[in-house]
């Protein structure tokens, strides 16, 4: 049998498998945006009609929308983006990367109505595909001695943490629902740090992208403010005043990052209005702290607003570039963008009429079209062969 020549230090291509299991954001990012259609309209049904959970009220929906839709896109995103950090070393394909996947899935099962509550243990299944996660992408980043990403090596324990912490009635649910949220606003901040300048220039060299040098050294102190927010509600002006400077820092980093001059490409400006929903958020969950404004406006404006932006856009933009495909978004993937922008707007804003049912329906409603919508367009891209030929 003849074996092809590989040059010294070129990557193995992945093991030959089904196609869906090629590469992590193949079935991660196929699992996120189905829970995403179906997730907030059953979380209105439980809402409006009744319904129970093993988790009491709205932290099922909290919780979900965080280690359940979020935490599926970012493991998918891990998995890809570390093969390109750590110099093409893999990290999870096929079996290992199924059974994340099953893991997963298996923690959204346990929650659903009408499944038997059993207690902590709910917490089992997360805390497997988040320690998976971290070993799938840990052993190729310290082999590469990638130190710069090891804080995702941390950020992710630290999830499976206060899934456990939450599921043992420990702390208060809404802090550690809190306290998740803006680990995961941490680490869309770092994420979007890195794509979002980089996919700009790329595509659009001449609006001059650019970082401000002395404003990046300060964005670590601006996130460590944000996620120790949560620990000072006790101290409403300290708590706003780190959010604030957090949200100010961001603000100022992306000041040079052109987002109007990416108006007219959907896969850009998306990423870009993601963005620019954190520190919006901050500044409304501050105001909600001090009483000025409802509390909740600030929470769905990260949650709905930055979360859903941020993250379509990122399942969208990936999905292309890393199955060989042209960047241009398809007509379905534009409709998912304005979807899930007016969705998160119109969930923000709501706690400022009452928090009305129409609105929460309607903001629902264009959650669960926005990703229909992507999975039109999106659906057999993740589903099927690279188009350039190349293994992933």
């Amino acid at each position: 049998m003849k074996i092809p020549l590989r040059l010294a230090g070129e990557p193995l291509p992945p093991p030959p498998g089904p196609v869906l299991l090629a590469t992590g954001f193949r079935p991660f990012f196929l699992g996120a945006a189905l829970f995403a259609v179906v997730s907030v309209p059953l979380w209105m049904v439980l809402l409006t009609a009744g319904g129970t959970t093993g988790l009491p009220g709205a932290q099922w929906h909290a919780h979900e929308m965080v280690f359940g839709y979020g935490g599926a896109v970012l493991a998918g995103f891990l998995l890809t983006a570390v093969r390109h950090w750590s110099g093409g070393r893999a990290t999870a394909a096929n079996l290992p990367l199924a059974l994340l996947v099953l893991a997963w899935l298996a923690g959204r099962i346990v929650h659903l109505p009408g499944v038997p509550d059993v207690g902590a243990l709910a917490a089992v299944p997360d805390v497997a595909w988040l320690l998976g996660v971290t070993v799938a992408i840990g052993r190729p980043l310290v082999a590469a001695g990638s130190k710069r990403n090891y804080g995702f090596l941390l950020a992710l324990p630290a999830l499976a943490g206060l899934t456990v912490a939450l599921h043992l009635g420990r702390w208060g649910g809404s802090f550690l629902l809190e306290l998740a949220l803006m680990v995961f606003v941490a680490i869309l901040a770092v994420v979007g740090g890195r794509i979002v300048p980089l996919f700009t220039r790329n595509a659009r060299p001449k609006l001059g992208v650019e970082s401000i040098a002395a404003v990046e050294p300060l964005v670590p102190l601006g996130l460590a403010l944000v996620v120790i927010a949560p620990f000072l509600r006790s101290i409403p002006g300290a708590r706003a005043v780190f959010l604030v400077i957090g949200g100010a820092i961001l603000v100022a980093r992306m000041s040079r990052w052109r987002a109007l001059g990416t108006r007219d490409e959907p896969l850009l400006w998306i990423l870009h209005v993601g963005c620019w929903w954190l520190p919006l958020g901050l500044f409304l969950l501050a105001a909600g702290s001090m009483g000025w404004i409802p509390a909740a406006v600030g929470t769905h404006a990260l949650g709905a607003g930055a979360l859903g932006s941020l993250t379509v856009g990122m399942l969208a933009r990936v999905s292309l570039g890393h199955t060989g495909r042209p960047l241009t978004a398809p007509r379905s993937a534009t409709i998912a963008f304005v979807a899930v922008v007016l969705a998160g707007l119109i969930r923000t804003v709501a706690p400022f009429f009452g928090t009305p049912t129409g609105m929460l329906h309607g903001a629902s409603t264009l959650w669960a079209v926005g990703f229909v919508a992507f999975l039109i367009g999106y659906a057999r891209i993740l589903v099927t062969p690279r188009a350039d030929g190349k293994p992933g």
